[in-house]
């Protein structure tokens, strides 16, 4: 398989947020809430919590089944959701891990397309080259430790 790149410089993009509304711990359980955003209005959001047990966690409310969620994923250890269609509020997560840890938990946003690059100037793929899985994405990933 043949693909263009072409070197680009970073760019300072406003990373996702993921703000702590509560945390509690008892009997060796810590319960977290959470608010994860886009400051920069990103339609996709990835939450991940890897290396650590999660005994429940729900998105929204909505319960999700970390066992069941873990096997799709292929993840043996930790947790992650994949949520579409964010709005302004962003999600609410609610967690409950078995640690005593710091939790470290990765927040990717995605957007569709490549933004502007100050100085540079790409000519657009020809008609007969087509993008490869989603396209153009624009990723940004931030790493909080609560």
């Amino acid at each position: 398989m043949r693909l263009l790149n072409k070197e680009a410089p970073a760019l300072t993009l406003a990373a996702p947020q993921l703000d702590l509304l509560d945390d509690k711990t008892s009997k060796g359980i810590r319960s977290l809430r959470l608010r994860a955003t886009s400051p920069r209005h990103a339609p996709q959001i990835s939450i991940y919590v890897p290396d650590t047990e999660v005994i429940s966690a729900s998105v929204n409310g909505k319960r999700m089944e970390p066992k069941v969620e873990n096997a799709r994923k292929n993840l043996p250890n930790g947790w992650m959701v994949d949520y579409s269609n964010l709005t302004e509020s962003g999600i609410e997560i609610a967690l409950e891990v078995k640690t005593t840890e710091p939790l470290k938990i990765r927040v990717v946003d995605r957007s569709r397309g490549i933004p502007e690059i100050p100085g540079a100037s790409f000519k657009p793929k020809p008609d007969y080259i087509m993008s490869v899985g989603s396209g153009d994405v624009t990723m940004v990933s931030k790493l909080f430790t609560f």
